[in-house]
C-alpha cells in the first residue's frame, strides 16, 4: 500500500486522520509539520486538499448518525472519527468543510499550493478558537437565570476575548 501511495503522491488515510486531529485540537505548529512532510515527500497538495475535505465530510456524517458509515470505512478510521467527534461541534465543523473547500478552489489555479494550504490550515485553527455567538447568548441567558456562565469557547483551546472587559 506504502508503495502505491508514493508511486501516485497520495497520503494514507490514517495521516489524514492524524492531520485533521491536529487541526481539530488547535495544534498549529504540528498541523502545519504534517503538511510540511507530506510535501516534502512529494505528496499532491491538491490530492491531500481532497481527502482533508473528504475526511471532515466522513466526520459530519459520523457525527450527525455514526452508523452510516459502517461499510464505508475502515475500523481504525470509524475509531479516529469517533475520538474527533468529541472534539468538534456540528457548526463548526461545517464551517472548517466551507473553508476548505474555498481554499481548495483558490489552490487549482495557484502556483504556491502548499502556502494557500498552510493559510487555509491555520484560519481553520482560529475559527475553531473563537466564540460563536450562539456560546455568548447561552452565556448571557444563564447568567440572567442566576446561575454560573460556563467557559466560552471550545474545550480544546484557549477561548479568545470577544471584546476587552469593561471597567467596574
Amino acid at each position: 500500500e506504502s508503495d502505491v501511495l508514493n508511486v501516485f503522491g497520495f497520503t494514507s488515510e490514517q495521516t489524514v486522520a492524524g492531520f485533521t486531529e491536529k487541526i481539530l485540537r488547535g495544534q498549529t505548529s504540528e498541523a502545519l509539520a504534517v503538511l510540511d512532510e507530506q510535501s516534502a515527500a512529494g505528496k499532491e497538495m491538491m490530492k491531500l486538499m481532497g481527502d482533508l475535505i473528504s475526511h471532515l465530510r466522513d466526520l459530519l456524517v459520523f457525527k450527525v448518525r455514526p452508523a452510516a458509515l459502517a461499510d464505508e470505512a475502515a475500523p481504525e478510521i470509524q475509531s479516529s472519527l469517533g475520538e474527533e467527534a468529541a472534539l468538534v461541534e456540528t457548526d463548526r465543523l461545517l464551517e472548517l468543510i466551507e473553508q476548505f473547500a474555498a481554499a481548495e478552489g483558490r489552490m487549482k489555479w495557484a502556483p504556491n499550493k502548499k502556502l494557500h494550504f498552510e493559510v487555509a490550515v491555520i484560519k481553520a485553527i482560529q475559527t475553531l478558537s473563537q466564540v460563536t455567538l450562539s456560546e455568548v447568548i447561552d452565556n448571557l441567558a444563564t447568567l440572567r437565570a442566576g446561575g454560573s456562565a460556563a467557559p466560552v469557547g471550545p474545550a480544546t483551546s484557549t477561548p479568545k476575548a470577544v471584546a476587552p472587559p469593561a471597567a467596574v
